[in-house]
């Protein structure tokens, strides 16, 4: 059982249950890429919490909570992909790394770096940053901590 605590003020939380296997996921069984691609034409892969979003109202203070945690494993992408190419002895895999990276760094123009644009994306949510963020009433550390844990190692 997953919960989301709602950001709004009209409810406390959202209590979610995830089913034991994932239906999103396709059987490892599968014998070729086209049978993968094939599963997911097929299927309705949206996960529980872009569905519940969806069913409601639009609530820009729960796309701002979703965004608050995104940053916590976006901010060091682009150095832990830089780590990853040195450290990858594989030639076929370091330049598919180094073409991602070089995505990430906006293909060379700073002004189109991925983290630049993210941050002026969520920078542009703050006005829906939740009342009790903005009060000191919760700690913003504590509404970020599933970011915070997805950006611990191991």
């Amino acid at each position: 059982m997953v919960t989301f605590h709602s950001v709004s003020q009209k409810e406390s939380l959202v209590s979610l249950s995830f089913p034991e296997n994932n239906s999103t996921t396709p059987d490892r069984n599968y014998q070729s890429l086209e049978a993968v691609i094939n599963f997911y034409e097929q299927k309705d892969i949206r996960n529980d919490y872009f569905q519940w979003l969806h069913l409601r109202p639009i609530d820009l203070s729960s796309i701002w909570l979703l965004l608050h945690n995104l940053q916590g494993i976006t901010a060091d992408f682009v150095r832990w992909l830089a780590s990853a190419v040195s450290r990858i002895d594989d030639n076929v895999i370091r330049c598919l790394l180094v073409k991602q990276l070089y995505d990430e760094l906006g293909n060379g123009n700073p002004e189109q770096c991925h983290t630049l644009l993210y941050n002026r994306f969520y920078h542009a949510f703050h006005p829906w940053q939740p009342e009790s963020i903005a009060t000191g009433k919760m700690d913003a550390l504590n509404i970020s901590s599933p970011g915070i844990k997805l950006r611990q190692p191991g």
